[in-house]
């Protein structure tokens, strides 16, 4: 072979010795035509890939003095032939590299016999020299010629490894995939295959590791569960695992009909009170429960309550139940609405007495008057009758004490939309909280209504359609009901309609005065007036969690203000407490304080709050910034003091959990702050933001927030703030795989220090810069001096802790160069600070010192070392040392590595 593309770019002649090439340019363009070998390359095609899409006004002469250059130094056997339109290089396909690796992987997986197949994919490996055309700059080109190579290189050793598996030859494929699986963990094929290795080997508990690692690793970075060849694997590494039942059920269990409580119908000579309502979609559990909490017990009165948010249907499953349970009850059916959360005042319960006498059969002249005689008389009646009483709409626990039954053989239902908890402290009650159906259910009730064809046309937007109603009954009917009577819209058409941010919360109204808006209303007018008013301050907030922090800030107040108001609203069923002080709400809700802030909140008294919120945002992402804001630490807190309420984390990964899950909201203000004005709390929250995003997912989002901050600080006027964020845009598109965008906005930020004398805004350029020439591919060398001149300013800074960090940075650098002993000196140096180092930040400095004396020649000092700072990280949890893994394999590998040298042991 004469081209070698798997590796940096290299030239050879016949008897293989090396032919010097030239610059990047000229490298690029011997890669373009040889990965063509043998095809035609067009002079504008040529152009775009050398010079990444932009070719200068020269560039077509500069082409025509490369390819001249390259003829000059080609062996014979490769001719560069010139053609009207473009080039083209011509050969023997074997003398390129990448061709030969194409044509090993393609006669291996011709080939049936496995001790060939081997020998074809281990030649195929062998090939590889590095990164393909690691030599280049970053370059669209070369990335996807990276890339789509790299791809290809993972399959043949995960295919390789398969093979030597069947012929029972695993000692050295298990090394091989440990370490590719640390470089590309999310690659399922390849996690597998270590697994199905591991295994073999003897190494279940490896093996299982090795699975747990990558189901992690593909929820964290990915979101999603492991597909199924890595289950196929798991499956094998637990042979004898019993398999999962299959199911049974003949109709789904979202519409399949509960079974009927009632039994055989008795006869029904008791009244019949009944409301009818629409045939109940689903809500078989729930109306098991109904059946296990209304059980008759001996000398009590069953009461079960059913609470949760208004439109949930809570009517609908007590009053279907009722009916079917109708035999049960023979003396009567009685139904009252009290009417608890109404524009009417609620009804008495002295009035709803007095209906239930006389649907028992007395009569209007003998109906006594006073709560005491009515209560007595109903008492009686019931002493001795099987009645069941259905309770709707119950305000107080007060209220439904003085409906309750006499007799053993009755039974009473409450539906409410507060928890009336006391009716389970103080009366036994049973209580259930009725949640929103489930998808399926959600779905066969808009089918029941608008017709199968229609839903099953577009089931995804079906069930968009559901989620965006919550998937309650009522919003669910609501749609449902204007899809039926407009049979030429779409199911996707009403979802367009109810998307909508401004308008779609009208779309689940009616005429009739029933709808989602109408239905809140009559919950909001309930409220205290400090609840009241942070429902609609919540419509400042974009996402769904809620904390007592956050409304304290919104409401201007302390803490316990602030619980007392969220508990009210929880009670009410606006917000659900999935864990002790955090709060979440569902879509409408969102979106109907954000009606309620339009409509309630005065200008002035949003602006504060938002202001408020701001400040919040501020403190809390520094507050979760500032254990990791080692090389850029101008962490942004508000002007005033702490805002009550910030959360604690006893471990980073704590923190990290908790900017994934408030991300969105924290980018949310950010855009906001800029969009009203708030130029300097958007900047300042984007600042905070970037040491997070730095750890955790840069390319989403980062680049957004980072463009939008540096609008923000431009609009300050500020030169510091212009600075930081230009250099934080930089770090971004760095981050993002795009350098060579970043590293003039780099490049700036340190010319603005430097003019400005911002020696702290220096340092933090220069780690920056130096990350990006990293990131570009620069000699180590050169990397090494920009890391040299942060080394000054953090000790000019007497920032202790960034210099030890920038130290380490050195001696990794300096290792690269091939001069370990200034490694052991920036190591040493950094050692030397002490305490200002976190434990996890002195473990991977000794580790460093380990690294460093191994190249030294001083194996046993270095063996000592490793042991001793791996052995404690080994029994850690993830929790603890959130960058456990990258530790144990940089350890682990140097271990191995000494173990198996001249000072084994």
């Amino acid at each position: 072979m004469l081209v070698l593309l798997l590796g940096p770019i290299a030239l050879r002649d016949a008897r293989g010795a090396a032919v010097q090439i030239g610059g990047p340019k000229r490298r690029a363009v011997l890669a373009a035509l040889a990965l063509e070998i043998n095809q035609p390359l067009s002079v504008d095609r040529l152009l775009d890939l050398v010079w990444d899409g932009e070719p200068p006004a020269q560039a077509k002469a500069a082409l025509h003095g490369h390819v001249a250059a390259l003829r000059k130094v080609l062996p014979q056997e490769l001719c560069l032939q010139t053609l009207p339109s473009g080039y083209r290089l011509t050969g023997d396909p074997s003398l390129v590299d990448s061709e030969v690796f194409a044509d090993l992987w393609r006669r291996a997986r011709a080939t049936e016999d496995q001790d060939e197949r081997s020998e074809l994919l281990q030649q195929a490996l062998g090939l590889w020299r590095g990164s393909t055309m690691a030599d280049l700059p970053p370059s669209a080109f070369q990335r996807e010629v990276a890339v789509r190579l790299y791809d290809v290189r993972l399959t043949v050793l995960t295919a390789w490894a398969d093979c030597e598996l069947r012929r029972g030859r695993i000692g050295r494929v298990i090394p091989v995939l440990e370490v590719a699986v640390l470089a590309e963990g999310l690659r399922e094929d390849l996690v597998a295959a270590l697994m199905r290795c591991l295994s073999h080997a003897g190494r279940q508990a490896e093996a299982l590791e090795a699975y747990r690692r990558a189901a992690t690793l593909l929820r964290t970075e990915l979101g999603v569960h492991p597909g199924p060849e890595l289950r196929e694997a798991l499956s094998r590494v637990l042979a004898g695992e019993p398999a999962a039942e299959p199911d049974r059920a003949a109709v789904p269990a979202a519409v399949a009909p509960p079974a009927d409580p009632a039994g055989p119908t008795v006869g029904d000579a008791g009244p019949e009170r009944l409301p009818r309502v629409d045939r109940l979609i689903g809500r078989a559990c729930d109306s098991q429960w109904l059946d296990q909490a209304l059980q008759p017990r001996p000398g009590e009165v069953p009461l079960a309550v059913v609470v949760g948010p208004a439109g949930v249907g809570k009517t609908s499953l007590a009053v279907d139940w009722a009916h079917r349970a109708a035999g049960r009850y023979p003396d009567g059916r009685l139904f009252a609405d009290l009417r608890g959360f109404d524009e009417q005042d609620p009804k008495d319960p002295q009035d709803v007495l007095s209906g239930f006498l006389l649907a028992l059969g007395v009569e209007p002249e003998q109906i006594p008057a006073g709560e005491q005689a009515l209560a007595e008389l109903f008492e009686r009646l019931t002493r001795d009758r099987r009645l069941l009483l259905v309770l709707d709409n119950v305000r107080s626990a007060e209220d439904v004490r003085a409906l309750l039954p006499a007799g053993e053989g009755c039974a009473v239902v409450v539906t409410s939309r507060i928890a009336l908890l006391d009716l389970v402290a103080q009366d036994a009650a049973a209580w259930h909280l009725l949640q929103p159906l489930p998808v399926e259910e959600a779905v066969a009730l808009l089918t029941a209504t608008v017709g199968e064809a229609r839903v099953a046309a577009d089931p995804a937007a079906a069930r968009r359609l559901a989620g965006l109603c919550d998937r309650l009954p009522l919003a669910l009917r609501i749609c449902a009901s204007r899809l039926a009577v407009r049979p030429g819209w779409t199911v996707a058409q009403l979802v367009a309609e109810i998307e909508d941010e401004q308008t779609g919360l009208a779309g689940l109204d009616t005429f009739g005065g029933i709808g989602i808006r109408a239905t809140l209303a009559l919950t909001y007018r309930q409220l205290p007036p400090v609840s009241a008013r942070l429902l609609a301050l919540l419509g400042l907030c974009s996402g769904g969690r809620i904390n007592p922090g956050v409304a304290a800030t919104l409401l201007g107040c302390d803490l316990t203000l602030a619980r007392f108001a969220l508990g009210i609203l929880a009670a009410y069923h606006l917000i659900s407490e999935e864990r002790p002080g955090r709060y979440t709400r569902s879509s409408l809700i969102r979106r109907y304080s954000t009606h309620l802030l339009a409509e309630t909140v005065p200008t002035e008294e949003r602006d504060e709050a938002f202001e408020r919120l701001l400040d919040f945002g501020l403190a809390v992402s520094a507050a979760a910034a500032e254990p990791f804001a080692v090389f850029w630490w101008s962490v942004e807190r508000p002007a005033g003091p702490q805002p009550p309420g910030l959360p604690s984390w006893e471990t980073g990964v704590e923190e990290q959990e908790w900017y994934g899950e408030h991300e969105p909201e924290l980018r949310f203000l950010i855009q906001e702050a800029a969009r009203l004005g708030r130029a300097g709390h958007a900047w300042r929250l984007v600042e905070n933001l970037s040491t997070l995003y730095w750890r955790s997912d840069p390319a989403r989002h980062w680049l957004t927030t980072a463009t939008i901050g540096l609008r923000a600080a431009e609009a300050t006027g500020s030169p510091t703030a212009v600075g930081r964020l230009t250099g934080q845009l930089g770090l971004a598109l760095t981050r993002a795989g795009r350098p060579e965008e970043g590293l003039p906005h780099l490049e700036r930020a340190v010319a603005t220090a430097m003019a400005a004398g911002d020696l702290r805004n220096l340092c933090a350029g220069q780690i920056r810069l130096a990350i990006c020439g990293e990131a570009l591919g620069r000699p180590p060398m050169a990397c090494l001096a920009v890391w040299e001149a942060a080394v000054g300013c953090a000790q000019a800074l007497d920032e202790p802790r960034v210099l030890a960090a920038v130290l380490r940075r050195c001696s990794r650098l300096a290792r690269s160069c091939g001069d370990p002993e200034s490694a052991l000196r920036y190591v040493e140096r950094a050692l030397a600070l002490g305490e200002v180092c976190t434990e996890e930040e002195h473990r991977w400095l000794v580790l460093e010192r380990a690294l460093v004396l191994e190249l030294l020649g001083r194996p046993g000092e270095a063996l000592e070392l490793a042991r001793g700072v791996l052995e404690p990280v080994l029994a850690m949890a993830q929790e603890a040392f959130p960058q456990r893994d990258q530790f144990v394999a940089e350890g682990g590998e140097l271990v191995a590595r000494l173990n198996h040298g001249p000072n084994r042991g």
